[in-house]
């Protein structure tokens, strides 16, 4: 009973979102809705080349100038529904609790606030020193860990404990991962590095929506197509991906798994996943499983699975491997770092 009205509520506030996206479309002034801004355009100058006959050019304001046009990607990419939420609790007159963002209440755990404690006091002390030190002195500079750049894939000692976890944890034994700035940036980065212009990528219904802005933000001609999901389980229909893959026209290039889901917390099991695997492995197409709510089972089956796993001696949430399966992770859920965008992708 409370699924289903989780679901309705989630599917009104998408709608609602839409209507006040569409009012927006229709307001003659252009924004931006990526990243959840708008953006004034009349806080900005205006400049204009005069028509002086000795060619000198001045700048000039002009508030009543309308500015270019934006890209068709962003005026197709409709607003979140967190920026919805958001509005409607601002007007509650009761507290509330939105729904529409998987927030945590706990923080960070203590040794990694202790460790960037560790960090920042190195760093002030290297401040205060820095200008008595000898620039030609050998060694006198040394790195701090705080600002310093890293390495592109992510730091080296991070990267090592991520990919013991994903050999423990998840099964991954032969995979490797680079740290992205949260599992958001990791899915982007995972379409751009697979999906070319005029291909398609599979959501299952309900998904996440981050999954189909970044889609829509990619422009190009990049499609997004809706999966069909068992209306009973909110499972999606592998019997409809097979079928989509093997006997149509068109097949997509990219299939999205997330589990467990956003928004519904179902889960799929390992006899689910490793279906879908060998399906877009015998397709030819890419699977990117988003775990990101790996450690939040909400279900007795999937509580169980774990459990039995672990009496196996089997990873307790072990995933599909190959070589055409990416699988996405993040820090912010379990470990209470949301706003400190650390997550990454597997492949």
């Amino acid at each position: 009973f409370f699924k289903v009205i989780f679901i309705f509520l989630f599917i009104l506030m998408i709608c609602y979102s839409r209507f006040v996206d569409n009012k927006l479309r229709n307001n003659k002034k252009p924004y931006l809705v990526h990243q959840n801004l708008t953006i004034s355009w009349n806080k900005f100058r205006k400049i204009r080349m005069s028509d002086s006959n000795d060619h000198k050019s001045s700048l000039k304001s002009n508030d009543s100038i309308e500015p270019p046009p934006v890209s068709e990607r962003c005026l197709r990419t409709q607003m979140p529904v967190i920026t919805l939420t958001r509005r409607l609790l601002a007007l509650a007159k009761r507290p509330s609790l939105s729904l529409g963002q998987g927030v945590v209440y706990w923080g960070p755990p203590a040794a990694a606030l202790q460790r960037i404690s560790d960090l920042a006091g190195q760093e002030a002390l290297l401040q205060a020193n820095i200008g008595s030190m000898d620039p030609n002195a050998s060694g006198n500079f040394p790195a701090t860990q705080l600002n310093e750049y890293v390495p592109n894939e992510g730091i080296p000692a991070l990267r090592e404990r991520l990919r013991q976890k994903i050999r423990e944890k998840n099964g991954l034994t032969d995979y490797d991962l680079f740290v992205t700035p949260g599992a958001n940036h990791g899915f982007t980065a995972a379409c751009l590095a697979v999906l070319d212009e005029g291909d398609t990528a599979v959501l299952f219904e309900p998904y996440y929506f981050d999954h189909e802005m970044s889609l829509s933000m990619l422009g190009g001609g990049v499609r997004c197509e809706v999966g069909k999901s068992d209306p009973k389980t909110l499972k999606p229909d592998l019997a409809w991906l097979e079928d989509r893959l093997m006997n149509q026209p068109h097949p997509p290039k990219m299939v999205v798994l997330c589990t467990p889901n956003n928004p519904t917390g179902v889960v799929l099991d390992s006899t689910d996943l490793n279906r879908a695997a060998a399906i877009c492995a015998a397709g030819g197409v890419w699977l990117v499983v988003d775990a990101t709510y790996e450690d939040f089972m909400l279900s007795d089956d999937a509580v169980r699975q774990v459990r039995e796993n672990v009496a196996n001696g089997e990873p307790p949430y072990k995933l599909p491997r190959g070589p055409n399966v990416l699988h996405l992770f993040s820090m912010s859920k379990a470990y209470g770092m949301m706003g400190w965008r650390v997550g990454d992708i597997c492949y």
